[in-house]
């Protein structure tokens, strides 16, 4: 509980600064540099060199974060684990190191494509919630979905995001979502198969009449 107070307290702080780029520089031209304009325009230079400093820190702090994340979960999760069951430490570090190389020029050359940092952070989380959104709710109701028809759902609907205009009417994520939905829904109707497996969960219910 004091957590969660805490982050909520944390929470108002980027809004408030931004409501202060807001009022003392409103002449920007781009969201992206409310804060650095705020700290070097607005503080005293010591004070606005130190919060620059700070900025920096937390970005590289983040940037680290998320490649060993994303080394960790390939080499552990994905190569360890699905296509080389067998293989020793040194092969799971070399792998770890490549998927932090591959990630890192990814990251290059993600940033050097994209128009905004707000633009890059909407593509992330509309992917992230088009694609977890549905087998999260199937897992907090307890509602058994095979490995297989999470994964289509998760395409399905992540391709409808990707390839929906924006201007359609309703918002792509929100397409994605139903997307992923329908296709989870309609393999919950289907007749349950012959084959018994850790796959289906154990309770996958056919419907009466269906064998």
């Amino acid at each position: 509980t004091a957590a969660g107070l805490v982050l909520l307290v944390f929470a108002a702080v980027p809004a408030l600064l931004g409501a202060a780029a807001a009022a003392l520089h409103p002449e920007l031209a781009r969201a992206d540099a409310a804060l650095p304009a705020l700290l070097i325009g607005s503080l005293p230079a010591w004070l606005g060199a130190l919060g620059v400093a700070a900025l920096f820190s937390a970005e590289v702090s983040s940037a680290d974060a998320v490649l060993f994340m994303l080394s960790t979960s390939f080499s552990r999760d994905l190569y360890h684990r699905f296509f080389r069951p067998g293989a020793s430490d040194s092969e799971v570090l070399r792998a770890a190191r490549l998927a932090a190389v591959a990630g890192g020029f990814a990251a290059v050359v993600i940033a050097v494509l994209a128009k905004s940092v707000i633009g890059s952070l909407e593509v992330f989380y509309s992917v992230l919630g088009v694609s977890l959104f549905v087998p999260l709710v199937a897992g907090l109701h307890r509602i058994p979905i095979p490995g297989s028809i999470v994964l289509a759902g998760a395409a399905v609907g992540t391709a409808v995001f990707g390839f929906v205009p924006g201007e359609s009417g309703l918002p792509r994520s929100l397409l994605g979502i139903a997307a992923s939905a329908v296709v989870v829904c309609l393999a919950r109707l289907l007749p349950r198969p012959e084959r018994r497996g850790k796959d289906w969960g154990g309770g996958w219910r056919s419907r009466p009449g269906s064998g």
